[in-house]
């Protein structure tokens, strides 16, 4: 599923909708072109067309277009409830898995995540209800996504199954993962990273006139970069991602079929260290001791 290599990505979801519904399509074309299968969605990816929209429109192109998906695999996440704002009690997760598949068409996935924590949800009724998916076929593994590294502990302990990825926020905007314990708990349990926001939520591409001054310290960075070795800013903050040995894997969200080929027709850069460290302390705001 998340295979992490030096051009390695997983494509995601969240901003489509019924209007990009044919980029939708074109988009995993080209993912399928450049060898890129794992597929990222979520049952509260929607926007304003509501819970539900994505997984939707990939089960309406799985009906139309089955060839788009083989050979891939597919990840979900549920466990968010609009107005809770988290609802992982076993009865929510249950109803919600089973109407992840309606929509998708799907009688199992490949991936399901647990999307969020839920401070109310004991980590030993979370762990029943995933052993339980994985039981009764409707997933073949079991994930968390935006955990802190004592919540993974915490579930772990309970699992029978293992925790097989962790969503997490990484780019060159956001370091805390490197300095909490995310990465450190994923390599020592051999736990697949999937980084999302890997652009920092598009900040880099931004009016320097108008960032503040974190983003703009490591926008200039990352400028200096990139000139260097002759790639765009999105190379450069792909490449610190995929530096960390945890070996993490960007997810590409964007619904522009020109900007996703462009992305991956890339040859992939190799920071140097010294390069890295660079980014991170820019990144972070200090110099490290």
């Amino acid at each position: 599923m998340l295979k992490p290599r030096k051009n390695s990505f997983a494509f995601g979801t969240w901003r489509f909708s019924t209007a990009t519904y044919d980029d939708l399509a074109e988009c995993l074309s080209i993912c399928k072109e450049h060898g890129i299968t794992h597929i990222d969605t979520a049952d509260v990816y929607g926007g304003e067309e509501g819970f539900g929209t994505v997984e939707t429109l990939l089960g309406r192109l799985r009906a139309e277009a089955p060839e788009l998906f083989e050979g891939t695999t597919l990840a979900t996440k549920i466990g968010i409830e609009f107005g809770s704002p988290y609802n992982q009690s076993p009865s929510y997760l249950r109803d919600a898995m089973r109407a992840s598949l309606d929509r998708l068409q799907m009688d199992k996935v490949d991936l399901i995540y647990v999307h969020r924590p839920d401070n109310l949800a004991h980590p030993a009724d979370v762990a029943e209800v995933l052993d339980r998916f994985i039981l009764d076929g409707f997933a073949e593994s079991v994930a968390v996504s935006n955990f802190t590294p004592w919540q993974v502990t915490a579930l772990r302990v309970y699992l029978q199954t293992e925790i097989y990825a962790h969503q997490i926020e990484f780019s060159p905007f956001y370091v805390a993962p490197v300095f909490e314990g995310l990465l450190d708990d994923a390599m020592a349990h051999r736990t697949r990273i999937a980084a999302w926001s890997p652009l920092g939520g598009g900040q880099l591409f931004g009016d320097k006139n108008n960032m503040t001054a974190g983003v703009l310290r490591v926008r200039e960075v990352m400028d200096a970069l990139a000139k260097a070795h002759n790639a765009t800013l999105a190379d450069i903050a792909y490449a610190f991602v995929r530096k960390h040995p945890a070996g993490a894997v960007p997810i590409i969200g964007t619904t522009k079929p020109a900007r996703l080929r462009e992305t991956l027709d890339a040859a992939p850069v190799k920071l140097e260290r010294k390069e890295w460290y660079r980014l991170l302390e820019a990144g972070l705001g200090r110099k490290l001791p």
